[in-house]
């Protein structure tokens, strides 16, 4: 089974959120961690991640391809830039375009941006996420220790989700940390 949560705490530990969540999961499940400001577009996405599940069983950690993230994940953004298109309809038409990848997956070999993490809960077991550090890194120490473990971050390259990261060109990081 795969649960799609958004985990969220006023004390702004993302990494006690994520453990708290991914404790409530059976063995045997994944989870999809999304940031609060995500999308999915097309209305087979839970399909498309069970498929990805199913065909990667070894993955230790999933991402997908987004309209807007830090530029330095360039390998996580649709033709590798930041999009000033806000358009939805034009996003939706990127995710519908973007299934001509379906269940082509693409190794990332560096710590990834998490507006979507897809983890095993097998994998969780022996990875946690660290706790106490505001939001800020959270995803960047978890990613790194996954492939520190030998295990593969793979981008689903027939997902697409919208992200309203910074839409208004906000620079203040103030609200992501403790």
């Amino acid at each position: 089974m795969i649960h799609i949560m958004k985990p969220f705490r006023t004390d702004k530990n993302l990494g006690l959120a994520y453990n708290t969540a991914l404790a409530l999961i059976p063995n045997g499940d994944w989870a999809v961690l999304c940031d609060l400001d995500t999308c999915f577009l097309t209305p087979d996405a839970g399909s498309i991640l069970n498929e990805y599940a199913l065909r990667f069983p070894d993955a230790g950690l999933f991402t997908c391809i987004t309209n807007r993230v830090h530029p330095l994940a360039v390998e996580q953004l649709y033709a590798g830039r930041v999009s000033e298109n806000f358009d939805m309809k034009h996003h939706r038409e990127i995710a519908e375009n973007q299934k001509r990848h379906l269940y082509n997956a693409t190794p990332i070999n560096h710590p990834i941006s998490g507006y979507l993490m897809m983890i095993k809960k097998e994998v969780w077991n022996e990875i946690k996420f660290v706790e106490g550090h505001g939001c800020l890194g959270v995803d960047n120490f978890f990613s790194a220790a996954i492939l520190a473990m030998g295990l593969k971050i793979l981008r689903m390259d027939g997902l697409y989700i919208w992200h309203s990261y910074r839409m208004n060109n906000v620079r203040d990081k103030s609200h992501l940390l403790v």
